[in-house]
């Protein structure tokens, strides 16, 4: 029940993300005259971006939000990882799958709407497995999420993970802000 939960508010901040991304382009092009073909490249590139950053920071407040991590692991680790992680969904929809699908001579609307779902699928299972675990966290789980994990999880979060990490984890989480 918990991990239904997570997936409709995983969609919901996805729908903000976009929202915002829309809300970027809009007022970058209507009121800050970003009205040139390149400009407006130049303002897709930008409220792309910003949605990504926005997107992730409401995953990881909203979706992941026991998953807690020092500040210097959530910039270094875990929002670059989150890059990652939606660069290579939107590569394999542009490279492999809109290919593939056209090919099938599927609609192109039909075949945005099956890539949008595949890629929010993929960022969903990275998300919750690499980007917001243990181990990017610099911590285990705490007991809500414990009981959301697969069998797979708790060796990434026993002691001799904690003795992997060693003082540097416990130096961060007693140095820097936890959020």
């Amino acid at each position: 029940m918990q991990n239904q939960s997570r997936v409709i508010k995983f969609l919901f901040g996805g729908g903000t993300a976009a929202a915002f991304n829309l809300f970027v382009m809009w007022l970058l092009v209507e009121h800050l005259g970003f009205q040139t073909p390149t400009l407006i490249n130049l303002a897709n590139i930008i409220s792309i971006e910003l949605s990504i950053i926005f997107c992730f920071f409401v995953y990881r407040t909203f979706v992941w939000p026991e998953r807690q991590a020092s500040l210097k692991r959530v910039l270094l680790v875990q929002l670059p990882l989150y890059h990652v992680s939606t660069s290579l969904s939107v590569v394999l929809r542009i490279l492999v799958l809109f290919p593939l699908l056209n090919w099938l001579g599927v609609s192109y609307s039909a075949n945005t709407l099956i890539g949008i779902a595949l890629g929010a699928g993929m960022n969903y299972v990275i998300s919750d497995k690499i980007i917001f675990n243990a181990k990017t966290s610099g911590k285990p789980p705490t007991n809500a999420s414990a009981a959301v994990t697969s069998s797979a999880e708790p060796a990434l979060s026993t002691s001799a993970y904690d003795h992997q990490v060693g003082a540097d984890s416990r130096d961060e989480q007693t140095s820097e802000s936890v959020i």
